[in-house]
């Protein structure tokens, strides 16, 4: 399917009452998928000013990627600006084709699930929710008019409306119904309730747990003790993400050079996948990683977004190490992440959007979610020499291995 050609989206009608464990929100539309529409998002309201800037796009984003999101995620938290003369047309991005998978299964092997939807919820549902509340509701207008009518001026609801609910059935079934199954990352302290209540209710999340670089301060023995109660839950696959990230340091440095190796040494002793988040940081993470981990210990290295240097020594040093490519890779200023995609062996490479963060070309600036994916598939496949096809099955099937998913 090229670019701008789309099949009929799924039509999303939210359910009356909210739903046992499901972390249902406030309206607005999904952002747009290989199979429904476009159109401009505006982003939920960030539970913290911490979390307000633990994710942003690279300084090359256009303007409105730049402000749209803004939480955790991202090894690399997004491509840098380059200058690409001198490089290989290979390395090129390719004129963006919106494929469709058809009935092809996949899954997204490191997504917020839980925010995702907050965005979804924030961003553009309210436009078909709204419409179809306003076609249910015309006939008691007038009803609706004399009793707001009646309520004393200054009266709080008077203005506020009942809003229907987005409830995450839903928006699988809509915008990524072929995915199988995704691994859903609860990174923040705050988050750790919420995110348990959706992998409870939902059969296809597989999570993982642990603390983000951004929030190493706020790691102590009351927090990994709650992270410690998720590991005996049976779809509990992973300890992270969690890592260094020396870009923005909303943490000490000195003190993420102290959570990372305590939260290596549990994932080791739960015997969970490591998911690791580097960001201007190759150097130490490599040497603690080094220090603490044994070589084979399964690592999941997410979101890539450096070059093909220190991909290849982490590749040499850690045999059961995959790497996670996310929708940078079909940015045009990327062409040192395709390079490194170029050099990870097939068999060791992951395909994850790090939902709400990295949507990839043609819908950059937008709320990622799992349904793009297969867009993410067809770029790293023209790397590769794979079809689009080719290249869901083989890296759903790295994501079973690395993670030990039996479905």
């Amino acid at each position: 399917m090229t670019e701008g050609a789309h099949t009929a989206p799924v039509d999303l009608d939210p359910h009356p009452q909210q739903q046992p464990n499901e972390p249902d929100q406030q309206p607005s539309s999904p952002s747009p998928s290989p199979s429904s529409p476009s159109s401009a998002p505006t982003p939920a309201t960030k539970k913290s000013a911490s979390a307000a800037t633990r994710k942003q796009p690279p300084a090359s984003a256009s303007s409105s990627a730049a402000t749209a999101k803004t939480k955790k995620g991202g090894g690399g938290g997004g491509a840098p600006q380059q200058n690409n003369k001198g490089k290989k047309a290979a390395t090129k991005a390719a004129p963006v084709v919106v494929e469709d998978p058809g009935d092809q299964p996949y899954c997204d092997a490191h997504v917020h699930i839980d925010s995702v939807l907050e965005e979804l919820c924030a961003a553009e549902l309210g436009k078909a929710v709204n419409a179809k509340a306003e076609a249910a509701t015309t006939a008691t207008d007038a009803a609706t008019t004399t009793a707001t009518a009646a309520i004393p001026s200054g009266d709080a609801t008077a203005s506020a409306p009942t809003k229907p609910r987005l409830v995450l059935r839903d928006v699988k079934a809509s915008l990524f119904p072929t995915m199988r199954f995704a691994v859903n990352v609860c990174c923040s302290p705050e988050d750790i309730d919420q995110y348990s209540a959706t992998q409870d209710a939902h059969d296809w999340i597989y999570s993982t747990y642990g603390i983000h670089p951004h929030d190493a301060s706020h790691y102590d023995d009351v927090v990994e003790q709650r992270l410690i109660a998720r590991m005996s839950h049976p779809r509990t696959v992973g300890w992270g993400e969690c890592g260094l990230d020396f870009f923005r340091n909303l943490s000490p440095p000195a003190i993420q050079l102290e959570v990372f190796p305590k939260q290596m040494k549990r994932a080791i002793e739960f015997n969970k996948t490591l998911v690791v988040h580097t960001r201007d940081a190759d150097d130490d993470t490599l040497r603690l990683m080094t220090e603490t981990l044994p070589a084979n210990h399964p690592i999941h290295l997410h979101c890539y977004t450096g070059g093909p240097e220190f991909a290849s020594e982490m590749l040499r040093r850690f045999p059961n190490l995959v790497v996670g490519f996310t929708g940078v890779a079909t940015f045009k200023s990327s062409d040192k992440i395709r390079e490194a995609v170029k050099i990870v062996p097939l068999e060791r490479l992951l395909l994850e959007t790090d939902g709400p963060y990295m949507a990839p070309v043609p819908f950059r600036g937008k709320t990622a979610h799992p349904g793009h994916i297969p867009v993410v598939a067809s770029e790293i496949g023209r790397l590769k020499g794979v079809t689009q096809k080719e290249a869901l099955q083989i890296t759903m099937n790295n994501t079973m291995r690395i993670y030990s998913i039996h479905l």
